[in-house]
């Protein structure tokens, strides 16, 4: 079954909390539209996690239309509803919302978007989200077209649109930034700006009088992981710097454990090729590793793939499509990411017989430039 490949952020709107706690203080009441099939939501707290059922905290099930989720949280947080439909297959988009304590959400969902309604709040909530959506209309009919531009491998279309498309991201980002600063004192507004627009900027705009209560709790739990997480990073990225020596990982799929030191370190060069099937410059950049691949002697070259973030079938959809020979390793997910510091694709290593890391780019030509001159 096809899904929209679209990722959206609609704003859910916020409920003050009242003095009594109940069992289960927090509902969402859903109704799908028609035309839409029943079927499995995953339930999420973390965005890395999406689409990975086994990561999800819940589930509940689509039946006849409807479907009503309880859960009990102490604090406001971030949820994220992925379906997941009869055939086993996971949608490619997901919906994020605000749970708080002590409230109920009303949500209609559509093909690509839902509604909302029920208290004052969850009707700003929606009146925001309007006002956002009207911003986005330019930015939504270019990713139109680039999907289409990617489903045709019109590579040189979808070159030709970035430019454009960053420019209108860029604006967007601008007319959110006003819209915070026209309400940096309304804690509701200011905290579902989270769902639009990053975390540390919501932090920064909003008054210091209120970075307290909702706002609190939704923002610095992922400003003090993000920090965490930043300096991870920049370690795991300065000991697989040029010059360090490979660090190894192993991944697991259908039922076979493939380690990175079965290719490195073998007494040849070796081409590392972190990437995802949904990223354009990731498969711009493949045809040179092709290219490169069938040239070179055997003895002295190796390449592999190494897909991160993406889910099996993609992969193997993109390997067949693109008719790349070389090896994979499929399903990685965050291994080998995290322990090279990705925090893009494509990220391309090169690693002499050694198993010394020569060369680090997210650019295939940088990577093998610097291997010409290897093997000259």
């Amino acid at each position: 079954m096809n899904c929209t490949i679209k990722f959206f952020n609609c704003a859910i709107a916020l409920m003050m909390a009242s003095p009594m706690l109940a069992k289960d203080n927090f509902t969402i009441d859903g109704t799908v539209s028609k035309g839409l099939h029943d079927v499995k939501y995953y339930i999420c707290d973390k965005r890395e996690n999406v689409g990975n059922p086994a990561l999800a905290i819940d589930s509940v099930d689509v039946k006849n239309g409807k479907f009503t989720y309880h859960t009990n949280i102490d604090k406001a947080k971030t949820l994220h509803l992925i379906a997941r439909f009869d055939d086993g297959s996971i949608c490619t988009a997901y919906m994020s919302i605000l749970a708080v304590p002590n409230s109920k959400l009303k949500m209609t969902v559509h093909n690509g978007y839902f509604d909302q309604d029920g208290s004052p709040f969850y009707q700003k909530s929606q009146k925001i989200d309007h006002e956002i959506d009207a911003l986005s209309e330019g930015l939504r009919k270019m990713e139109g077209e680039m999907n289409e531009a990617y489903k045709n491998n019109d590579m040189v279309k979808l070159e030709n649109m970035k430019s454009k498309y960053s420019d209108l991201r860029r604006k967007r980002e601008d007319d959110i930034h006003e819209l915070m600063k026209e309400h940096n004192d309304d804690i509701e507004t200011m905290t579902i700006m989270t769902l639009y627009a990053d975390y540390e900027d919501v932090w920064k705009e909003a008054r210091a009088s209120i970075r307290t209560g909702i706002l609190a709790d939704v923002c610095k739990p992922i400003l003090d992981a993000r920090k965490v997480e930043l300096e991870r990073k920049r370690m795991a990225k300065e000991s697989t710097s040029v010059g360090s020596k490979f660090i190894d990982f192993s991944v697991t799929y259908e039922g076979k454990t493939t380690k990175l030191s079965d290719y490195v370190g073998k007494g040849k060069y070796t081409i590392v090729d972190f990437w995802a099937s949904w990223c354009g410059p990731c498969r711009q950049a493949i045809p040179a590793l092709i290219d490169v691949y069938n040239k070179v002697d055997r003895t002295k070259l190796n390449v592999l793939g190494v897909a991160v973030w993406d889910q099996p079938e993609a992969t193997k959809k993109a390997i067949n499509d693109l008719k790349i020979p070389y090896p994979q390793m499929i399903n990685a997910q965050q291994v080998g990411a995290t322990e090279y510091g990705v925090d893009g694709v494509p990220t391309i290593l090169l690693i002499d017989p050694e198993g010394k890391i020569i060369a680090r780019s997210y650019s295939a030509q940088e990577v093998l430039n610097v291997l010409a001159s290897c093997l000259k």
